[in-house]
């Protein structure tokens, strides 16, 4: 059942057929068979905001809840397509508050959590880029998510070994980026018995070089000492 009343329809009704008055924007009444519910939705999401005012965005966020619902229930790709949806939406909106509404209000508009949607846009830039081919995205978002937010390298060691493909589990791509942590962290991890061994050379080294200084600064004094007494010895002869 659709939830528009117009407002010129509104004005004709008797007293006893007047609607509690809808303090929801104008801009609402003017939809064309929006049901109750997503008005609901969009008034809890973006009521603060002007956006609701704007006939043509309210439009885009109607058009993407739609692509998102009907992608969501489709095969296991379809997560790509919500992912889309969503990116074209973000270009949609153009104030911070907007965009903060929609991630404070996202659960009011789709069937997920504003975390999966930030999944979702991340799974769908890597295919748009060219990253994560689509007939080798993994078949659940989280899976193809964990490889979006991979580095470079761990990316193209995981294509190497033939992780990015639709039949990848989430147990296999969670091994993987552990076993690369490791690796890592293995790299980077200080040689303690080896730094000892090179302070402790550092050290006999040190020592050498203050007695050979200690032995130049003495024949650096007696040699001030010889210079010092050569004229005395002329002048007595």
């Amino acid at each position: 059942m659709s939830a528009k009343v117009s407002l010129r329809r509104f004005a004709t009704l008797d007293s006893d057929e007047q609607q509690p008055t809808d303090t929801r924007p104008a801009a609402l009444d003017r939809l064309i068979q929006v049901p109750g519910d997503v008005m609901d939705a969009l008034t809890a999401v973006f009521g603060e905001t002007g956006l609701l005012e704007d006939q043509a965005r309210v439009a885009k966020v109607l058009e993407a809840r739609r692509e998102v619902q009907a992608s969501w229930g489709r095969a296991a790709k379809s997560f790509i397509e919500a992912g889309k949806a969503l990116l074209r939406l973000d270009a949609a909106l153009t104030t911070p508050a907007e965009k903060a509404a929609l991630k404070a209000g996202c659960e009011h508009l789709f069937p997920f959590s504003d975390p999966v949607a930030s999944q979702l846009r991340a799974v769908a830039r890597a295919v748009e880029s060219g990253i994560l081919p689509p007939e080798n995205c993994p078949a659940s978002y989280s899976v193809a998510y964990q490889l979006c937010v991979m580095g470079a390298g761990d990316f193209a060691e995981a294509k190497r070994r033939g992780l990015v493909s639709p039949s990848v589990t989430r147990a296999a791509i969670i091994a993987f980026r552990r076993e690369r942590q490791r690796a890592a962290e293995t790299s980077t991890r200080v040689d303690e018995a080896g730094l000892r061994a090179e302070a402790q050379r550092l050290g006999n080294r040190i020592a050498q070089l203050q007695a050979e200084i200690r032995t130049l600064e003495r024949r650096r004094v007696e040699i001030a000492r010889l210079l010092t007494s050569e004229p005395e010895e002329g002048g007595k002869a």
